[in-house]
């Protein structure tokens, strides 16, 4: 509704129509209150508008007879204006708009100018028993920030285990045994004596490792329990049995390494032997 001399239909609220006996504005907020806060009036309807949104197209806003639709802005409302001023009664205070209706049905636009933006709304009149309200923003709420926590830090890695090669203490011993009953296997007798102070050690067929040059060589560890244990001050004796061949037998000098285990401390101890090929004699390093 576009405000004119003649006929003025949008005013503020803080000052009296021309034509309305003194005391009319205080009765006006009277009803007004008891419509919003009135237990028998029923619950006012909310609904929550966006300034760009309504620059775009016209949202609709709902208004009852005998009910009153209440419009919160953003900021102050400047000019308020309808395609049918027939319809609705419209006041405005500062940043509020109050709109009412003075048929019983029917929809018309309202345009309301508030700062450099101008805000299109559709009023329909409806039945129903409801102050509604309409609130106006501004800007859109920022969406909640997502964080996203670290990564858990990897599990910690275990030191590895201490490894002793060849302790003064722990002997090996390898003398060969049956050199020509098969020929493509020799059999050593071996002994592991501990001199040393760990109560026990353990000791495993599959941690023994034996190589000629880059490649391994297959044996068979006979030493009763497996894995057998070797208390301090005692000596553990079996056989091997190993795979060598003809060529074998004159090739490189053979290489068996034992890892005896520790279990109270998880410490690890190496014991190495260096063989002849063809004689299985012990060569220096």
């Amino acid at each position: 509704m576009r405000p004119s001399r003649r006929s003025p239909r949008v005013w503020a609220i803080c000052r009296a129509r021309p034509d309305s006996p003194p005391g009319s504005l205080l009765i006006l907020l009277l009803c007004l209150l008891a419509a919003l806060w009135w237990p028998g009036s029923g619950r006012a309807q909310n609904a929550t508008y966006f300034a760009a949104d309504l620059q775009a197209a016209p949202r609709t806003v709902l208004v009852s007879p005998d009910y009153l639709t209440v419009i919160e802005f953003y900021q102050e409302v400047d000019q308020i204006s309808s395609g049918r001023p027939e319809l609705l009664h419209v006041e405005a205070s500062g940043a509020k708009v109050y709109v009412s209706a003075l048929g019983r049905s029917g929809s018309t636009d309202l345009v309301v100018e508030v700062g450099a933006r101008t805000q299109l709304l559709r009023v329909e009149i409806v039945p129903g028993n409801n102050t509604r309200r309409y609130v106006v923003r501004l800007d859109r709420p920022a969406p909640p920030l997502r964080v996203t926590p670290p990564p858990p830090p990897p599990p910690a890695s275990r030191p590895a285990p201490a490894r002793t090669v060849n302790p003064a203490w722990l002997s090996f011993r390898v003398t060969a045994g049956d050199l020509d009953g098969r020929p493509d296997a020799v059999t050593l007798l071996f002994a592991v004596e501990h001199r040393g102070s760990a109560p026990l050690l353990v000791l495993n067929a599959a941690d023994l490792r034996v190589r000629q040059g880059g490649t391994a060589v297959a044996v068979q560890v006979r030493q009763g329990l497996d894995p057998a244990t070797l208390r301090r001050g005692r000596t553990h004796q079996g056989t091997l049995v190993l795979r060598l061949g003809a060529a074998q037998r004159r090739g490189a000098p053979i290489t068996l390494s034992w890892t005896l285990r520790d279990p109270s401390t998880q410490t690890s101890y190496v014991v190495e032997r260096r063989l002849d090929a063809r004689t299985l004699a012990p060569v220096r390093p």
